[in-house]
């Protein structure tokens, strides 16, 4: 911390530019320029704020390996939000709840896209490409890392505005479905087969209701369920 002006001209420029950053992960970005770099963004008293402001208990200069607020907060990381990394982070089941319903929606309109796919017979691709479009504004929605099982840690405020961005996500996808349905006219085959089973669940997900697909099985509750394609 510099605490006379006329310090400045000893202390490196990065150090002046990293007081402005109250981010870890950006601190973690720098690390990867030089060794320089990473000295210096390890060394800075924006480590011992955070630990400090997260009650960590201090740096041991008699252990081995945890003597700099840095490796205190790395030894400790497991615990913080997986987003912002600068809060405690619980266990947030209903985000993964959330998560694991986009993903079997996901799957489903990924199966019936290939389903639709033109073929020298059936040339037709309004039906492809509207699965396509469904599956393009799923894939966000879905958190890869917990699908592998990989367990979301999500501090208060973060869990708030990412259950938020997922219904409002879902809202707009929905919205987005309807004009569709007013600008181009689909079979009624197609309708039952695809757009009917999206909407109800889309609808089902923002009541935090189970899934219902006919051709899973009926309600689905996990990932153990039959496919009739």
């Amino acid at each position: 911390m510099i605490e006379n002006a006329n310090e400045v001209k000893n202390v490196h420029f990065l150090t002046l530019g990293l007081n402005y950053i109250n981010d870890p992960f950006t601190f973690f970005f720098v690390f990867l320029v030089c060794k320089l770099w990473k000295r210096i963004t390890k060394a800075h008293y924006f480590w011992k704020n955070l630990c400090d402001s997260l009650e960590f208990d201090p740096p041991n200069p008699q252990s081995r390996k945890y003597k700099t607020y840095h490796s205190i907060f790395l030894k400790n990381v497991h615990q913080l939000c997986t987003y912002c990394q600068q809060d405690f982070g619980s266990k947030q089941t209903s985000i993964s709840k959330i998560n694991f319903k986009l993903n079997i929606l996901q799957d489903y309109c990924l199966d019936r896209w290939n389903f639709y796919r033109p073929t020298p017979i059936f040339k037709t691709r309004i039906n492809y490409d509207f699965c396509e479009y469904l599956v393009d504004e799923l894939e966000p929605l879905v958190e890869p890392s917990i699908v592998k099982g990989t367990e979301l840690k999500l501090c208060l405020n973060c869990a708030i505005k990412k259950k938020e961005f997922l219904f409002n996500s879902i809202r707009q996808l929905k919205d987005s479905i309807y004009i569709k349905l007013k600008e181009v006219k689909y079979t009624k085959f197609f309708f039952k087969d695809i757009i009917r089973v999206v909407l109800r669940n889309l609808y089902k997900i923002l009541k935090e209701d189970y899934l219902y697909i006919e051709k899973y099985g009926g309600a689905v509750k996990n990932y153990d369920f039959p496919k009739n394609l």
